[in-house]
């Protein structure tokens, strides 16, 4: 079942701006990530993601364009946070998938070691978010013509 009916946005892009979507998102988002570290750890584990993995994710997944140019890292997360939500609610991409891609970041990772933690988040989501804009069609060109005009 898909959820589009209930959202309707003129393009993704409008979506990905939506801080009610974003909200949203972040329910998910973090979700996703504590079932990911679950299966890496084999325990159960509750996590917020941070910002700076999700704005760092952006940037390095090339989808930093989908954000206002001014963004800090809290905006970035938020845009994070929608994209996965509207992907989501598109029927693009379910938990349990996201949660197998990010999972595997985790892999052999130890989890005493914060900054090892944050590294494989990043990688986990730059993955998750680049298997969502293989499946989402973005006008590219729209967004080549915004970074131009900033």
């Amino acid at each position: 079942m898909t959820f589009e009916t209930f959202f309707s946005y003129s393009d993704p892009e409008e979506a990905f701006l939506d801080q009610n979507l974003a909200k949203l998102g972040d329910c998910l988002v973090n979700l996703i990530y504590s079932l990911a570290r679950s299966v890496a750890r084999e325990t159960p584990d509750g996590a917020k993601a941070p910002n700076r993995v999700l704005s760092e994710s952006l940037n390095k997944a090339g989808l930093r364009d989908l954000a206002p140019s001014r963004s800090d890292r809290h905006d970035l997360g938020d845009v994070a946070e929608a994209i996965i939500a509207y992907a989501w609610l598109q029927g693009k991409i379910d938990i349990e998938e996201a949660a197998e891609i990010l999972s595997e970041s985790f892999h052999g990772v130890n989890f005493d070691n914060r900054k090892k933690i944050f590294n494989a988040a990043e990688k986990g989501f730059e993955n998750l978010l680049k298997t969502i804009a293989e499946r989402i069609s973005f006008e590219k060109e729209k967004i080549s013509r915004n970074k131009a005009g900033d």
